[in-house]
């Protein structure tokens, strides 16, 4: 297994309806294997691979939101994550576009897959 260090850079409402994350998931190990994130974090969508598993969680009012998808099918995330390794102390830089909840709601937890959520992440 791979350590692995997650770090938020933002947590941005672009506007009334989406909230762009932007994180980097850094291969804390000195010697050991590279990271390939498609093998923990991603779906397969044909034929790509992206970070579509990302939410955010509305904890006061039980509510998930989801990474967007196009209407191509194609989430509004990082992909190619197939194409993607993460080498001993190297950082991957990653965003995922999430329905916003409302403009009233200014802290979200963060799920991604692989990770324990981050609690409490204020919306800028």
């Amino acid at each position: 297994m791979v350590p692995l260090r997650l770090d938020v850079r933002s947590v941005k409402r672009l506007d009334g309806d989406t909230i762009e994350v932007r994180f980097t998931i850094t291969n804390t190990s000195e010697d050991g294997p590279t990271f390939e994130p498609f093998k923990s974090l991603g779906e397969p969508v044909s034929p790509k691979y992206d970070v579509a598993g990302v939410a955010l969680i509305d904890r006061p009012h039980d509510k998930k939101y989801l990474t967007l998808v196009g209407s191509d099918d194609v989430c509004l995330c990082s992909g190619d994550l197939n194409a993607l390794d993460v080498a001993p102390g190297e950082s991957a830089s990653m965003y995922a576009d999430v329905t916003a909840p409302p403009a009233s709601v200014d802290k979200v937890d963060l799920t991604v897959p692989g990770f324990d959520p981050i609690v409490g992440l204020e919306i800028r």
